[in-house]
């Protein structure tokens, strides 16, 4: 401030009333003792001149037409020479003692001159504000006007980061300048202290027809020659003036017509002395500060808006489910932006002169709020009325006044604490007066009394002194709920003037009034519920329990329930109390409760929510997400219409196996309990056996429109204004009885079944390494063993682990036996390994737990589950009974896999499967014999019982049975059989009684083993691995030289096998293998029976045969009829047949990887070959004999030697007498070699071509390697050619001719008659190989490419220089080489048909 100037003039206009302008002039002191005397400096001269308190002004009032250039006072310029108007004022003639009294009133030292103005701060570093919604929707917002003015998070982070700033220390000491603040703020106190002036000029119609300025000066001495020489001073622009004159802009004025005039800034007057080429203009942002002063020149606020908290937490603009605790009222608040523009500009630099503030004072000094109901007058809020007894109010002129409302910014003490915010908003309204203290609260609170005892920080601390002065005028608009507000603000000066209540706004403004409908936005308090003594005490937590212990408990419990109460002055605004205040009044606090209150008369009726704990985790349900219980059902109970009346509601509680969650329409599964019958009840009906949560809150209603009275309507309770605060209680009762069956079975999956699981294959890492790095494809089709287990389950795995199903719940309990781990809640088991699953009897249980979650009944080790079990041969007396052999526990949790949506979208809390895993183990456990040798393999007889372990005081359920269960055995046998010979059986020999012919004898081929079969149970087996053609009698051809395939067994794999109660012996695997014959007179000699698909007479039984031989599990018939008497539906161990170990009950049960042991493989094993028949015909020439030769067959194709290299003999025999005539016998007459292509009656020169073709058929076919270009078709080739084709596909058949000259010839050698009978058997013999060319076909080996050997053979063998073999026909095998040839096979003795006297003529 400049060092001259003592006063500060302003002159601010308020009201045009069509001919005189009425204004203020506010004289404002230097923050000095205002008694002392004043020296000013003027051209090296000190002038004194009188203190404030002692000098009575004198003004006269400056006109300046025109506000195109600031106002500038230029003595001697025309061009600058205001129109001087004197006023005349009325002295404040007690000033000085005035202004005395109140500076002793602080009972403080005035004169602390260190109180100065600081220097100004960066804009960043002065005020920000933010912006609320109900600002930036009253207008269009697009962005903020300010950096400073926000509408991020960054005033809520500022409050919630906000510390206490400390100790302050009170001062003791006070400025004048804070008195003189003190002073100005009040209006009339300022006028009779002589620092407000009231005016009136009568305006002339030019002076204000394009606006103009208007400013006062004081023209009395000394005061008016000092101003002069300040102003007139060399130093001037240094020193300042003795009174700094600051003019009010002043807009249009047009003679008749009134209006408010208002100047929101000030500026300063400019004086220009003679000497000054120019008037000294002040640098700012003048086009800014007139654009304000134009809007404002009507002294409203142009942006008007209003909220009503909708949250406990203040800051929050949308509801949160926090609803308010107390109510507040309406918060309003105007022209956010605006006013932070002013407050920066106090404390920011001048942007055009750094340094320096603007030189335009902003004469605002406060806000005049103005409410009314719509179509009613408005009334102000600031408008008050001073107490008369008071001394000071005697001098004013009047004891009626409106104090202005005030708006400061402040600091929030924190981490960012380097400016200050603007509140939020800046006032709130509570149907009382802003500027005075409630009376109501005063009597209501009691505030005005001693603190109580109870106080808490200050026991017995003095109570407030109510201000008695300042009274507010009563309002006619009546705050209440469902009413509906407008609202405006106007704009007070520092003089406390400002447009009058009666004014209207002139200007265009974006929100000049807002209109509010106040609402309850306060949630009904807590129900007034009567509650037992041990919740009070907190001793238990059961509502209905009846001890502390919660052991037993009360089945009459009748809940009694009052309204909430509802705290001042939220009860007043319900507006349902006639005398609301006097009720408030003559409340007494015997329970040290310090808050008054009614009955809320809003609440209407209770509203019930009844819930059941649910799963720990299991809280997708639930009403708020979070917690694990569900609804059951939600009803409501209606109030009496007496305020203080009480509701009681009888507990009643029921028996329901499975309640209906999640179905709120029929939760409890019956017709007569669905959502109306529960609301037409008195009772509160609850389920047993589960943990209860009722909640209980208060719900409000009125008669009209529910959405113009609640703040809130939502149907989220939470949010809604309706609902008050949530009462839970907590209740259980033990079921009365258990009659529904608890455990049941879950879908396909039988409730016991024993499993086997095979081995998981060995991988093995195949082709390159590395790729299986980026991709390794299984080798096997089947799944792991932990998964194939998981499917017989019907539950899911991951890795070693079995786990629910999304959307079930599973407990899982497993033996000791087998090495696991279980979840925490029991919902998954991980095995150790898969060899835990291997090589035993899974006896799996599974059951669905016929109760829904919410069911509490069993202790944590809900199921015990015991063992009986025997195998078939053990004796009665070692049945192991009802071991103990686990517990499965059901945890009040569950996993996260199963509060997941099904494939079906659902989660079946319904019930609960459990699942036990026990192991089996094939072995028997017990010996057998003197030696103690372990038992054989058997089956498994085995059944459980589930016991359920209830809690205390609860009913119980009969122990659940399991059916029996029979397990096939999966040991095979461990006996390895060993051959020690072999034969062939015949069947009986048959001949005609004359000896002329002989039947066919069945032939088989007998094994005998070295031991005989251990197990009564087991029977040797066989089956055929390969078979190839005899090379003695095949072609050998190059592709025979592989040897053959041999196929694996083929046995079901049973990579699971599952067994359940009631199933009967598949037999699985038996038919892998053929069962051999026993003998009937040895336990050494079995039969081999023919390999599947062949017969006696098939070719292939020419050929070599390779076997394997196992012991196995077999399956007897005459077994079977025991087997369909036998049951395993028994009611008891104890009726139970008993079973000798050396008699075997029926045919034991296998599977198919444990039908058979380990094998022995055995090659060349051969069968005897197929019969040979022959046919003959006989006329009076001649007889004929034919017969096919051996057949060799590889893989159902012809192979045989072409020619043969075997060789028929036809026998020819006769019948005669023995010498005791007793029988006949046969003699050898003669053999003749069979050969191939023989005719019955040749035609001459035929026969050598006939043997030409069959020669040729022998012979490779020869493709030529060159086709000529074209054919010659010839009828005589093509016909050789499809007789050539017809021989190599007809298999030989050899034929030889006796004739009748030469039967009787041989007769005749023998002595016997021609007439004698005769009898004929064929022969096959074995050729003897002497070279290559018989034992395989060379040219076809060279036609292959077998060898390039084969080359040179085939062209000698072309040449016809084949090696020299000697004929058969030659040896005579069967007369003078008899000995030296193999015989194949033997015909039997075939009887020559009768010719009388073939020779004779």
């Amino acid at each position: 401030m400049e060092p001259n100037r003592l006063l500060t003039l302003m002159a601010l206009p308020q009201h045009f009333d069509g001919e005189n302008l009425h204004l203020n002039l506010v004289l404002i002191p230097r923050n000095k003792n205002p008694e002392k005397i004043w020296n000013v400096s003027a051209n090296m001269q000190q002038i004194p001149v009188p203190g404030f308190s002692n000098f009575q002004p004198q003004f006269s009032i400056s006109i300046v037409k025109g506000t195109v250039e600031l106002p500038i006072e230029a003595p001697g310029n025309p061009a600058f020479t205001p129109i001087e108007i004197p006023v005349s004022v009325d002295e404040a003639l007690q000033k000085a003692d005035l202004i005395e009294k109140i500076a002793k009133s602080f009972k403080m030292d005035i004169g602390d001159d260190a109180e100065v103005l600081p220097p100004p701060k960066p804009e960043s570093k002065t005020v920000r504000k933010y912006l609320p919604v109900s600002y930036r929707e009253s207008f269009n917002f697009t962005q903020p006007r300010h950096p400073n003015a926000v509408t991020d998070d960054s005033y809520a982070c500022a409050i919630r980061d906000q510390k206490p700033s400390g100790l302050i220390a009170p001062k003791t000491s006070l400025s004048w300048g804070k008195v003189f603040a003190h002073i100005i703020r009040q209006p009339l106190l300022a006028k009779a202290c002589g620092m407000i002036y009231s005016v009136s000029v009568k305006v002339d119609k030019e002076w204000f027809e394009k606006g103009g300025y208007i400013y006062a000066n004081i023209i009395n001495e000394p005061y008016l020659t000092a101003q002069k020489k300040t102003l007139e001073s060399n130093q001037s622009n240094l020193n300042g003036p003795l009174v700094k004159r600051y003019a009010a802009r002043i807009p249009k004025l047009k003679i008749g017509e009134t209006r408010p005039v208002f100047s929101a800034l000030t500026f300063p007057v400019t004086y220009k002395k003679a000497s000054d080429p120019q008037a000294p203009v002040p640098i700012a942002p003048w086009d800014e500060l007139f654009l304000e002063s134009r809007s404002y020149d009507d002294g409203f606020a142009k942006v008007v808006h209003a909220n009503q908290p909708i949250s406990g937490n203040m800051l929050e603009e949308k509801p949160d489910g926090f609803a308010p605790q107390s109510e507040t009222g309406i918060r309003l608040g105007w022209d956010d932006e605006q006013i932070l523009v002013w407050y920066i500009r106090q404390l920011a630099e001048n942007p055009q002169e750094a340094g320096k503030r603007i030189d335009a004072p902003l004469c605002v000094n406060g806000y005049k709020i103005d409410v009314r109901e719509p179509g009613k007058k408005w009334e102000s809020l600031n408008s008050i009325e001073l107490d008369q007894n008071h001394p000071l109010v005697k001098i004013l002129a009047t004891n009626k006044t409106e104090i202005p409302y005030q708006v400061y910014p402040n600091k929030i003490s924190g981490p960012n604490d380097d400016f200050f915010w603007m509140p939020m908003y800046y006032a709130s309204w509570l149907g009382k007066s802003m500027v005075a203290e409630d009376k109501d609260a005063i009597k209501l609170f009691k505030t005005d009394q001693n603190y109580s005892e109870y106080a808490k920080g200050n026991p017995g601390k003095p109570g407030v002194d109510p201000n008695k002065t300042l009274n507010p005028i009563p309002l006619n608009t009546d705050l209440r709920y469902g009413g509906t507000y407008e609202f405006r603000v106007r704009l007070a000066d520092i003089s406390g003037g400002g447009p009058k209540v009666e004014d209207s706004p002139l200007n265009d403004a974006a929100s000049p009034l807002t209109t509010v409908s106040f609402r309850r936005y306060i949630n009904p308090d807590l129900l007034r519920i009567e509650k037992p003594l041990h919740l009070l005490n907190q001793t238990a937590t059961i509502f209905n329990a009846g001890d502390d212990d919660e052991t037993s408990f009360d089945d009459n419990t009748v809940l009694h329930v009052k309204r909430p109460m509802l705290e001042y002055p939220a009860v007043i605004f319900t507006k349902k109390y006639p005398n609301a205040l006097d009720l408030l009044r003559n409340q007494t606090f015997p329970d040290k409760n310090i808050k008054p209150a009614l009955a809320d008369p809003d609440v209407t009726k209770v509203y019930i929510r009844v819930e059941v704990k649910s799963l720990r985790m299991d809280n997708a349900w639930s009403q708020n997400g979070k917690d694990d219980y569900i609804t059951l059902y939600q009803t409501h109970r209606f109030f009496p219409s007496d305020f203080e009346q009480t509701l009681d509601i009888p507990i009643q509680f029921i028996d329901v196996p499975v309640l209906n969650l999640g179905n709120e329409a029929n939760p409890f599964l019956r017709d007569d309990l669905k959502s109306s019958n529960l609301n037409g009840m008195n009772e509160l009906v609850l389920p047993t056996g589960r943990q209860i949560r009722v909640t209980m809150r208060a719900v409000a209603e009125v008669g009209g429109n529910s959405e113009e009275y609640f703040g809130v309507i939502d149907p989220d309770q939470e949010l809604d204004s309706r609902y008050g605060k949530k009462t839970q209680l907590s209740f259980y009762r033990p079921p009365f009885d258990e009659n529904e069956p608890l455990l049941g079975v879950y879908g396909n999956v039988p409730e016991i079944q024993g499993i086997y699981l095979r081995p998981d294959e060995v991988p093995t890492l195949k082709k390159n390494q590395f790729s299986a790095l980026i991709q390794r494809i299984s080798e096997s089709n089947q799944s792991e063993a932990v998964k194939r287990l998981a499917d017989a389950l019907g539950c899911e795995s991951k890795g070693m682990t079995l786990v629910a199903p999304k959307g079930q719940r599973i407990a899982f309990g497993c033996s000791n036996r087998i090495r696991h781990s279980l979840a925490p809640d029991g919902s998954s088991i991980t095995f150790a390994s898969n060899a835990e699953l291997q090589n035993h009897w899974i006896g799996a249980l599974s059951y669905q737990l016929d109760r829904d979650w919410a069911w509490d009944a069993l202790q944590n080790d809900a199921f015990s589950i015991f063992k009986t079990h025997k195998f078939r041969n053990d004796r009665d007396q070692e049945w192991r009974k009802k071991v103990l052999v686990g517990e499965i526990e059901l945890k009040h949790t569950v996993s996260f896999e199963a509060i997941q949506d099904d494939r079906y979208g659902q989660v079946n809390r319904s019930f609960t499967r459990i699942i036990f895993l026990d192991a089996l183990e094939p072995k028997n456990d017990l010996k057998h014999g003197v030696l103690n040798q372990p038992r054989f393999p058997d089956e498994i007889w085995a059944n459980y019982e589930i016991e359920a372990n209830f809690k205390s005081q609860h009913p119980g359920v009969e122990t659940k049975k399991t059916p029996w269960l029979a397990l096939p055995t999966v040991l095979p046998p461990s006996q390895i059989p060993k051959i020690k010979s072999v034969g062939i059986a015949f069947s009986p020999y048959d001949r005609a009684d004359d000896y002329s012919s002989t039947e066919a004898r069945r032939r088989h081929l007998w094994v005998e083993f070295e031991e005989p079969i251990h197990n009564p149970d087991d029977q040797y087996f066989c089956r055929v691995l390969a078979n190839s053609p005899d090379q003695l009698i095949s072609n050998n051809s190059p592709e025979q030289f592989l040897a053959p395939e041999e196929s694996p067994i083929n046995l079901d794999p049973e990579w699971i096998r599952v067994i359940t109660p009631g199933q009967s012996n598949d037999l699985s695997g038996l038919n892998a293998m053929q069962q051999m014959v026993p003998s009937t007179d040895s336990d050494r000699h079995f039969i081999l029976p023919l390999p599947p698909g062949m017969y006696s007479e098939s070719p292939e039984m020419f050929g070599f045969f390779t076997y394997e031989f196992r012991v196995g599990h077999g399956h007897f018939v005459e077994r079977e009829e025991v087997d369909k008497e036998f049951n395993l539906d028994f009611l008891s161990v104890n009726e139970l047949p008993a079973v000798s170990q050396n008699a075997p009950k029926g045919n034991l049960w296998s599977t198919a990887q444990g039908r058979f042991g380990r094998p022995l493989r055995v090659t060349g094993v051969q069968h005897p070959a197929p019969n040979l028949l022959c046919t003959l015909n006989r006329d009076d020439l001649r007889m004929f004999v034919s017969a096919p030769f051996a057949k060799a067959v590889y893989n159902g194709k012809n192979v045989t030697s072409k020619p043969p290299r075997t060789s028929l003999w036809a026998v020819l025999y006769a019948q005669v007498y023995q010498a005791d005539g007793l029988d006949f016998r046969n003699i050898l007459l003669g053999e003749k070699e069979m050969k191939i292509g023989v005719k019955i009656n040749p035609k001459k020169g035929e026969k050598d071509q006939f043997q030409e073709l069959l020669a040729q058929s022998y012979q490779v076919n020869k493709v030529p390697d060159l086709i000529q270009a074209s054919l010659k078709l010839d009828v005589k080739v093509q016909v050789k050619g499809n007789v050539l084709a017809q021989l190599k596909d007809k298999h030989p058949v050899g034929t030889a001719i006796f004739t009748s000259e030469e039967i009787a010839q041989r007769l005749s050698l023998f002595g016997l008659p021609e007439d004698s009978p005769l009898s004929v058997l064929v022969v096959e013999v074995f050729g003897n190989i002497t070279n290559l060319f018989d034992h395989m076909d060379v040219m076809d080996l060279y036609r292959q490419r077998i060898n390039p050997e084969f080359e040179r053979m085939a062209r000698s063998a072309e040449t016809g220089k084949r090696p020299e073999t000697i004929a058969n026909a030659e040896i005579r095998p069967l007369s003078r080489g008899l000995g030296h040839f193999r015989i194949l096979r033997t015909s039997p003795l075939t009887k020559v048909p009768f010719v009388c006297c073939p020779t004779c003529e």
